[in-house]
């Protein structure tokens, strides 16, 4: 009887380890390639800051001063219109957006795909077309660990900050506004 009991008990604790194993090294799996994934949007996020610190950033070399009408009531430009590519400041100004990819992913679809770009935007007076001012943004989309979850991203500078309406209000200048 002492046999059997011994038996049994062999079995148990060999079972606890043996299944044990199975589920700390898929906990250890886990944990390895979320923190591989961190890391590498860690090195993607240092070179975005790095491409930033070079030229990222509002840059205004002449301000517009425009009448109330050209306003709407929250104090952004009523006439531009995102859709008209170099004429979505209407006929008097030049605007000019392109878009560089340092990687190319969807992060969308699959948030463990990268994708860092650069959005340059220029607007120019087109009489004379001297460059009014200049935008440029770095934005880290994705590189994290595959799963159900919305990709993190990381842009440079704050794009609450740094982005086209940005941009417009520190070009044209509602004469009403101005000091």
């Amino acid at each position: 009887m002492d046999e059997d009991q011994n038996k049994k008990q062999t079995t148990r604790s060999g079972c606890l380890t043996g299944c044990l194993f199975p589920l700390v090294a898929i906990f250890v799996i886990t944990i390895g390639l979320f923190i591989s994934f961190e890391i590498y949007k860690a090195f993607q996020d240092a070179k975005v800051r790095n491409l930033c610190a070079k030229d990222g950033g509002i840059r205004v070399y002449e301000q517009v001063v425009l009448p109330p009408e050209k306003f709407n009531q929250w104090g952004q430009v009523n006439f531009y219109e995102p859709t008209q590519g170099e004429n979505s400041l209407g006929a008097e100004y030049l605007y000019t957006r392109k878009v560089e990819y340092y990687a190319q992913g969807a992060p969308a679809l699959n948030p463990g795909e990268i994708s860092v770009k650069r959005t340059f935007v220029q607007v120019n007076r087109r009489t004379d077309m001297k460059l009014l001012g200049e935008m440029v943004l770095y934005i880290r989309a994705g590189g994290d660990m595959p799963g159900p979850w919305k990709p993190t991203a990381f842009t440079c500078p704050d794009i609450q900050t740094t982005n086209e309406e940005a941009l417009f209000a520190a070009i044209f200048i509602n004469q009403n506004m101005q000091r």
